[in-house]
């Protein structure tokens, strides 16, 4: 499948589902067990907080040391189902994205590989601790991502990029007061 295609397929926000971690935990063993290469895998995402409406696709974050082994575990990781979608890095040059579907086709997980602590990988660590430790940050974030659903169900990069304005203040401010949450609500959704 093209990367154009991907970007049409719909955007459809189911509720949270416990079922998430232990699909994470289910697939991490296995992984484990069929790659060599040596990786931290974590659970990030929407998926990874309880509460937070998701799209029903398990976002993982692989660290690995260095770029050869980069490209070992993608190799890898296409041995076990993952489709390797090279175009993406275009959008994050340090980072390499793979997704696996399901027997009916549908996306169930998301996996991007990256130099564990690199930038790439304390973005995606950060958000995932700003929205698990603030509250009402992620209230937010599920709000927007409704309001995206609505406007934007069949168009994912639209919905995708229009997410990136409300993770760049997240990533900038972190943990915060609930009053200047509510002036990072409104400036975010200004664009709207």
């Amino acid at each position: 499948m093209k990367y154009s295609a991907l970007n049409d397929e719909p955007v459809v926000l189911h509720s949270y589902r416990p079922s998430w971690r232990h699909q994470f935990r289910t697939e991490a063993r296995w992984l484990t067990r069929h790659c060599s290469t040596v990786f931290r895998l974590e659970h990030i995402g929407s998926t990874s907080i309880p509460g937070l409406s998701a799209k029903p696709i398990v976002d993982m974050l692989a660290g690995v040391a260095n770029n050869e082994q980069a490209i070992s575990l993608v190799a890898e990781l296409r041995d076990c189902g993952y489709v390797y979608y090279r175009e993406f890095e275009t959008e994050i040059p340090d980072r390499r994205f793979l997704i696996k579907r399901n027997c009916c086709g549908e996306r169930i997980y998301h996996m991007s590989v990256v130099i564990q602590d690199s930038l790439a990988w304390r973005r995606h660590m950060d958000f995932k601790h700003c929205l698990a430790a603030d509250s009402d940050a992620g209230r937010r974030y599920v709000q927007l991502k409704r309001q995206l659903e609505r406007m934007y169900g069949t168009d994912r990069k639209s919905y995708g990029d229009l997410k990136s304005d409300f993770v760049r203040v997240c990533l900038s401010r972190g943990p915060r007061s609930a009053e200047s949450n509510l002036r990072v609500n409104r400036s975010v959704r200004a664009r709207f």
